[in-house]
């Protein structure tokens, strides 16, 4: 069979991105401003992209531009992430070479290359997230470098971005139980089973060490309460399973938990960020973490390595206001 060698055509599709809006809820203590209002005081101080931009790890995080919405209040945001200075790799087109490899290419004199970035839609202390190559959480810290660099004290030590539950999802829970939840470890069996004892015990060490300390520290102190559990050896074990699990079973007393302490972890893994995260039902049916609290998959036209700003923000004020007509934000 010979190769076809013909050039190929472009598609006449829109070039578009799926991106997953999530929705958060500014929570603090002192309720008498919100979360826009404070946004808006301090970029009234903080005017400038420079003045708006705040070292984070071995990068910045950048606030490109704050737009306020003329029609029903509300500020858009749009953050960006890049490393200053630092080249990216680019590679040659397929040719008749044997092997290629990539090459350093520097950005041009007064650019960076972003690395990921996240639009925003907050009203009051309603927040929905668009993030693109970015965790939702950068944000989080976002607005953190803000009040700390506007010595706003009380708001740096306070301010939370809550998750708001799917109430279906919470109902299918209640009424149905909880049986097991798949915690990911991602460790195949067949490649588990090559492994010495030692080798086990670091690949299982290493997938507790990702966990964040606290469904961490949920875990051991609910399972440390539980006769005939050795918290020990389920980090042990977990090396040689294809998924982690933690389950409860009725029938069987000696290696599962009770009923409410694999309630109350459930509980545990709606407040946690990662997707691998899974809670099945006494009958079977399964509630990814990503499920379980408010967030929409959303189309939008892409931009370079991300997606277009513009739409992103009227995607989101869609959002936002679809929350609003169901009822979802005065919950």
């Amino acid at each position: 069979m010979t190769k076809n060698n013909s050039p190929k055509t472009k598609s006449n599709q829109p070039d578009v991105r799926m991106r997953t809006l999530v929705y958060r809820r500014a929570i603090w203590q002192n309720t008498k401003t919100t979360l826009e209002d404070k946004i808006f005081a301090c970029f009234d101080i903080l005017k400038t992209t420079e003045e708006r931009t705040f070292d984070h790890n071995d990068g910045q995080i950048q606030c490109l531009s704050a737009v306020k919405d003329p029609k029903d209040g509300g500020f858009f945001l749009h953050l960006s992430f890049c490393r200053p200075d630092k080249p990216t790799s680019v590679i040659p087109k397929p040719s008749a070479s044997i092997q290629q490899s990539p090459i350093p290419y520097d950005p041009p004199k007064g650019k960076d290359f972003m690395d990921g970035d996240l639009t925003t839609y907050i009203n009051k202390n309603n927040v929905v997230i668009c993030p693109s190559s970015v965790n939702e959480g950068l944000l989080n810290t976002y607005l953190h470098y803000v009040f700390a660099e506007c010595n706003q004290d009380d708001w740096v030590i306070d301010l939370k971005l809550s998750k708001i539950a799917n109430i279906s999802k919470i109902k299918l829970l209640k009424k149905e139980g909880v049986k097991r939840i798949h915690l990911g470890a991602s460790l195949f069996k067949e490649t588990a089973e090559e492994l010495d004892e030692d080798e086990q015990l670091k690949v299982a060490n290493s997938f507790w060490a990702s966990l964040t300390e606290p469904v961490l520290e949920k875990i051991r102190a609910l399972l440390t309460k539980e006769k005939g559990i050795d918290y020990n050896e389920l980090q042990k074990e977990s090396a040689i399973n294809i998924k982690l699990l933690i389950s409860y079973n009725a029938r069987k007393k000696a290696n599962t938990v009770s009923q409410q302490t694999i309630e109350e972890l459930a509980k545990s893994v709606v407040d946690e960020n990662d997707d691998g995260f899974i809670i099945e039902t006494t009958t079977g049916k399964k509630v990814k973490q990503n499920e379980i609290v408010v967030s929409e998959p959303f189309s939008i036209s892409a931009s370079g390595n991300s997606v277009d700003v513009k739409e992103a923000w009227a995607a989101l004020k869609r959002y936002y206001l679809s929350l609003k007509k169901g009822g979802i934000l005065s919950k």
